[in-house]
């Protein structure tokens, strides 16, 4: 062809050629659906499938250990090894699911007001810390400087001079300022208006107005800033494991969320998550998202077993009379189609036609 002469090879080695090349073809195809199967397995998630034992129970020694550990490295401090070894047995006996699923530790045991606190402290002058004592002591009626923690602060002697001079001086005046209002029920995650006040001044440049969106949202400093359940009925719910893919991604890729998956749940599958979220390890998620994908109508969803589960009786109240959700943001989402009323008619033994009513789901 082409005036040239086609290369001769010797039939052995093009057939010893040939079965080089398929083998290399089987390995690249078995490596590639193997990092293909890789890929597709399910990221590592959280699991409220455990049962609630007195071991569950946190102490004080185990919640400050918790905390220590995240609060070092907060102020680049090396975390002891006494400290970080008993992090990791504390959260090996209580089950606590310290590490997100690329291996790295979460920072959620501070509590997230704190971490925003901190904020506001950082950026207060030495000026502005001392105009809050300031107004609190020129105040002459108010109710905060009757009370134990008001009279405390009132008879503190905070100077100028001395938020100026001594180092860690303001930080500390700031934090006996806040545990005061705290300590009277002035302060917590969703009444920060107290704070505002003195944080307040006449000019418009006061430090109140700079952390007013701050002082006013929930804070949700941590990660993960909470987490994510999602009850999903499959049974004659077509596309419904597509909605599970996507809802899934939407918490744990975009929102950074720990994400529970219960499909195809009973009433006790449902009562068993609430009991479960009770235990103390679920104490340090900032929010709660709960996401029901079933069948249902106005005021029931429809369980794997045929039951109905009352909306708001069975699962909305339980959930927010929890002691560690009071005051922190609670979203349920419930797609359950309510059903489409649709005039039939049908044709009786008596050939009479006569009405029924029926639902259609989607």
């Amino acid at each position: 062809m082409n005036g040239r002469a086609c290369p001769t090879m010797p039939l052995a080695v093009m057939d010893k050629t040939m079965v080089n090349l398929l083998t290399c073809l089987r390995e690249f195809i078995a490596t590639t659906l193997k990092k293909s199967q890789e890929k597709l397995k399910p990221k590592q998630t959280v699991s409220l499938a455990k049962k609630i034992t007195k071991n569950d129970k946190l102490d004080e020694y185990d919640e400050a250990i918790l905390r220590l550990k995240e609060v070092f490295p907060q102020f680049s401090c090396q975390v002891p090894r006494n400290i970080k070894d008993a992090f990791i047995k504390i959260c090996k006996e209580k089950e606590i699911p310290a590490v997100d699923d690329k291996g790295k530790d979460k920072e959620f045991f501070v509590f997230s007001e704190i971490k925003t606190l901190r904020k506001i402290c950082d950026t207060l002058s030495e000026e502005q810390a001392w105009q809050m004592y300031n107004k609190l002591m020129t105040r002459k009626i108010d109710d905060f400087r009757e009370k134990s923690a008001g009279k405390s602060l009132s008879k503190l002697e905070v100077s100028l001079s001395n938020l100026k001079n001594i180092k860690g001086m303001k930080e500390a005046s700031f934090y006996c300022f806040v545990v005061g209002l705290s300590k009277e029920g002035l302060l917590n995650r969703v009444h920060t208006h107290h704070l505002y006040n003195y944080l307040k001044n006449e000019d418009k440049t006061d430090a109140a107005s700079h952390f007013q969106s701050a002082l006013n949202m929930y804070p949700l400093a941590s990660k993960p800033p909470g987490i994510c359940i999602i009850f999903n009925l499959e049974k004659d719910c077509r596309g419904a494991e597509m909605d599970l893919v996507k809802v899934e991604e939407l918490f744990r890729e975009t929102f950074k969320y720990d994400v529970v998956a219960v499909k195809n749940s009973t009433r006790q599958g449902v009562s068993d998550v609430i009991k479960e979220l009770k235990a103390d390890r679920n104490k340090f998620y900032d929010s709660l998202v709960v996401v029901f994908m079933s069948h249902g109508d106005e005021h029931f969803l429809k369980l794997a077993d045929g039951d109905m589960l009352h909306r708001r009786k069975d699962l909305i109240e339980p959930i927010t009379n929890i002691d560690m959700l009071v005051k922190k943001p609670k979203l349920f989402s419930q797609q359950a189609c309510a059903g489409i009323p649709e005039v039939q008619k049908e044709q009786g033994e008596d050939n009479l036609f006569f009405l029924s009513l029926s639902l259609k789901y989607n």
